[in-house]
C-alpha cells in the first residue's frame, strides 16, 4: 500500500511563530471591539507569508486562540474564529500570560 505524503509545512510552531499569532489575534479582536471594520483574510495571508505557512494552518492556530479564551478564560473571542479545543500547552500559556493569568500545564 502506498502512502502518500502529508504536504505543507510539518513544522512545529516556535515561540517566536506563536508571538506573531496571538498578536494578530488580539490585533483582530481590538479592531472587533472599537466597532472599526476590518478583512481578516489578507492579515491571515500576509502572516501565512511571513511564517512559511498555509492559510489553513494559521486560520487553525487561530481557532485554538479562541478555544483558549473561550473555554480557559471566558474572554472574548474573534467572531468567525469558532473554538478549536486541540490547543497546545506553549499557546495556553502565552495567551493567558497575556490576559495577566496564570497558566498550569
Amino acid at each position: 500500500m502506498k502512502v502518500k505524503p502529508i504536504k505543507g509545512n510539518r513544522n512545529a510552531w516556535t515561540p517566536e511563530h506563536n508571538r506573531a499569532l496571538v498578536d494578530l489575534y488580539n490585533l483582530m479582536l481590538a479592531t472587533q471591539e472599537a466597532g472599526d471594520k476590518y478583512i481578516k483574510a489578507p492579515m491571515v495571508r500576509a502572516l501565512a507569508g511571513d511564517l512559511g505557512r498555509s492559510k489553513g494552518s494559521i486560520e487553525c492556530k487561530l481557532m485554538n486562540v479562541s478555544a483558549i479564551r473561550q473555554n480557559l478564560l471566558q474572554l472574548p473571542i474573534v467572531k468567525g474564529y469558532k473554538a478549536l479545543d486541540n490547543y497546545n500547552h506553549d499557546l495556553a500559556e502565552m495567551v493567558c500570560t497575556d490576559c495577566g493569568v496564570d497558566y498550569e500545564r
